[in-house]
């Protein structure tokens, strides 16, 4: 599945989100001064269901998507790139690394007069680690950034990210025009996550798990084919 290209227009404040139990994204401008307003997003993450009479329903997420924004007379600086860490954009990972050492008491192993039994103890010492995983980065220019979600250590994107700022806009001439799209770049991007298909019979449980997902997959990818975008926002400035 290919991106799709952002084309900005003319029409100001135009919001449509196409799976909005998947991704559901809402953008505003907040002016700072004259030449300058900070871009806030509000997105939640889910499932989303659907339904057909030929092959029967499936519930999927996305794994990783990207968020373009497009901007005619504006541009965002890197130092103007923001975004909050209440959606998890981190997740911080803890493991313990064992490390044994082998301690021996008694003399050498057997019976002698006097002496016991030689015995063997082994001690385990282990060391903490952490470290941060990160669920969001930003790539593109000053024209056009982009932030990537992607999901870590969980099936799909879920979650809301709510009232958080993306970046600070520098208006270079008036009207300031934005686009916004969020969309998947491959079929890999999405999670089948449940499903009633078809109605296959004499067929083994494993053999029909396979096909029924080779069957939503498709179905899935020629639908969202057929979309241009997921989530799309357009705002205008001045």
């Amino acid at each position: 599945m290919n991106s799709i290209g952002v084309m900005v227009t003319t029409n100001p404040n135009i919001c449509d989100n196409r799976f909005p139990n998947c991704v559901r994204m809402e953008l505003e401008i907040k002016p700072i001064d004259d030449d300058s307003f900070d871009l806030v997003a509000n997105i939640r993450f889910g499932e989303h269901t659907i339904r057909t009479n030929s092959y029967g329903e499936a519930t999927f997420g996305f794994r990783k998507g990207k968020l373009k924004v497009e901007l005619d007379q504006g541009e965002i600086p890197l130092k103007n790139i923001k975004l909050d860490k209440r959606f998890q954009t981190e997740i911080e990972i803890e493991f313990k690394q064992q490390e044994g050492k082998e301690k021996q008491f008694g003399g050498n192993v057997g019976w002698r007069a006097g002496g016991s039994a030689a015995s063997k103890k082994t001690k385990t010492e282990g060391q903490e680690f952490k470290y941060k995983e990160y669920q969001v980065r930003t790539e593109g220019g000053n024209a056009d950034p982009c932030w990537i979600f992607e999901a870590k250590y969980q099936e799909f994107l879920e979650g809301l990210l709510q009232d958080t700022e993306l970046a600070i806009v520098d208006v270079t001439e008036k009207p300031c025009r934005l686009v916004a799209i969020f969309n998947i770049e491959a079929i890999e991007d999405i999670c089948l996550t449940n499903g009633k298909l078809l109605g296959i019979k004499n067929i083994t449980k494993k053999r029909l798990a396979i096909v029924e997902r080779w069957i939503a997959n498709y179905w899935i990818e020629n639908l969202l084919q057929n979309q241009s975008y997921l989530s799309r926002v357009e705002l205008t400035h001045g």
